[in-house]
């Protein structure tokens, strides 16, 4: 059934889906795409013996350019809207390319290569341009149909992971001041859980005792094996 779709077929499901309530009502950002007219030149690229897609496409940008064509955009519902400061799916599919940025092309690549592929479920990470300017992180999934299914409906979710990116980076920025912090102190870190009877010793910690790092085992028994008898108690 690829490449058999209508334009007269895909506006009846768009259509369709503006009057689905579960679709515009969904708190989760949804977008109903159209991957029929990709998934037959992708079917036409196999027939030609081409194997490994992400490789071929690089050597060939014209051909990714004919396949991101392909991939239509039909419909998003207020949620999508939302979450890049559209006052509804209207005004955001009207500007459909303002919220692409550089790193939207890899998604892309990584869909056609799915599609390519025969996987049914795809989880990427991309930004986002919000209309207020900024860039937002967001988590693009894309579950396909069964594998001969037509692909001129398909429902993508996006969620907005901005917060979670920011936090993520803090906690990094924060354990780098702190690793840094050590290093310049020379001080060797010790560890322990008690509950499960593992523990952490850092590299100077090891040196400290004339050890290599990771010479002894990360147990709560290094540390009664190397305390004074005297002092374990």
């Amino acid at each position: 059934m690829l490449g058999e779709t209508s334009d007269r077929l895909v506006s009846e499901v768009c259509n369709t889906c503006a009057l689905d309530r579960s679709f515009r009502e969904a708190p989760v950002a949804l977008w109903l795409e159209d991957f029929s007219r990709a998934a037959a030149h992708l079917e036409r690229l196999r027939t030609r013996g081409i194997s490994e897609l992400a490789p071929w496409l690089d050597e060939h940008p014209k051909e990714f350019a004919v396949l991101v064509r392909g991939m239509r955009v039909l419909d998003c519902n207020p949620a999508a809207a939302r979450m890049l400061g559209y006052p509804d799916p209207e005004s955001l599919l009207a500007h459909l390319p303002d919220i692409f940025l550089p790193g939207t092309e890899a998604v892309l690549r990584a869909k056609l290569t799915a599609l390519f592929e025969g996987h049914s479920e795809v989880s990427i990470e991309t930004p986002l341009k919000h209309r207020g300017g900024d860039a937002i992180q967001v988590v693009v999934n894309m579950q396909l149909p069964d594998s001969g299914a037509a692909l001129d409906s398909v429902i993508v979710s996006t969620t907005d992971i901005t917060s979670r990116v920011r936090s993520e980076r803090a906690l990094r920025e924060s354990e780098q001041r702190l690793d840094l912090a050590i290093w310049g102190a020379d001080l060797g870190v010790w560890e322990s859980n008690f509950p499960d009877g593992t523990s952490y010793y850092n590299d100077r910690w090891y040196r400290m005792l004339g050890y290599e790092p990771g010479e002894l085992d990360n147990d709560i028994s290094t540390w009664q094996d190397l305390v004074h008898p005297d002092d374990r108690a």
